[in-house]
C-alpha cells in the first residue's frame, strides 16, 4: 500500500502524534516483504522443482486466504451488529 491512501489512512486511524513511527513500521514490513519475496520464491521453486508448481501453490494459498478473509469479515460484522443492538426493556 504505497499510495496516498496509506498516508491518509494511518493519520486517520492513529492520529498525527506518532505518525512517523507508525508509518515507518508499516513501511518496514512492506519493504521487507519486497526484499525477501523474490529470493524466497526462487528457493521454493528450487525445492518444488519448477516455477509452475510454485505458481499453483501460491494460487491455492491465495484461495484459502480469500475464504478465510470472507469468514473473518462475516464474524466481525455479526459481532458489530450484536454490539449495536439495544436490549428491549
Amino acid at each position: 500500500m504505497s499510495t496516498l491512501a496509506r498516508a491518509s489512512s494511518i493519520a486517520l486511524i492513529f492520529g498525527p502524534r506518532h505518525y512517523g513511527a507508525i508509518s515507518g513500521a508499516v513501511a518496514l514490513g512492506a519493504n521487507g516483504a519486497r526484499a525477501v519475496g523474490p529470493v524466497g520464491a526462487s528457493l521454493i521453486a528450487l525445492a518444488m522443482g519448477s516455477y509452475e508448481r510454485l505458481f499453483w501453490a501460491l494460487a491455492a494459498a491465495l484461495a484459502v486466504v480469500s475464504v478465510a478473509v470472507l469468514f473473518a469479515d462475516l464474524e466481525v460484522s455479526s459481532e458489530e451488529t450484536s454490539a449495536r443492538r439495544v436490549p428491549s426493556p
